[in-house]
């Protein structure tokens, strides 16, 4: 996934690969990603925990509905906005509000849960 101002753009590992290839040294550009242009690889978990505070509003209720700590979840969410160079979410006295930038990755996250969840093994 990749930031493209308030946007998100979702793209394969061969895609990341070709990429970084496009846009720089060829040389960097490793299978693992974690040394490219493009950044290192999102965390599922962290993404996880952003759809539940997004569901919930706040991120008390999130951590009540995930058995975690309100600490731990705050710091995750802290990690992933520092990987992807956006603040997600505005936290508030009574609950929490989805920035520009949240309301993107969350659209392109419920894509990607749905995606997921019509997976069939044949």
């Amino acid at each position: 996934m990749r930031k493209i101002g308030h946007r998100f753009l979702l793209v394969s590992a061969a895609d990341q690969i070709a990429l970084c290839k496009s846009n720089g040294n060829p040389q960097e550009c490793g299978t693992d990603m974690q040394e490219s242009s493009l950044g290192a690889p999102l965390d599922w978990d962290d993404t996880r925990l952003f759809l539940a505070v997004a569901r919930a509003g706040q991120m008390l209720g999130a951590s009540r509905t995930l058995g975690i700590n309100q600490a731990t979840l705050s710091r995750r969410i802290a990690t992933l906005e520092a990987a992807l160079g956006a603040k997600l979410i505005a936290r508030r006295t009574h609950g929490s509000e989805l920035t520009d930038a949240g309301r993107a990755l969350l659209e392109a996250l419920e894509r990607v849960e749905t995606e997921m969840l019509t997976v069939q093994v044949c």
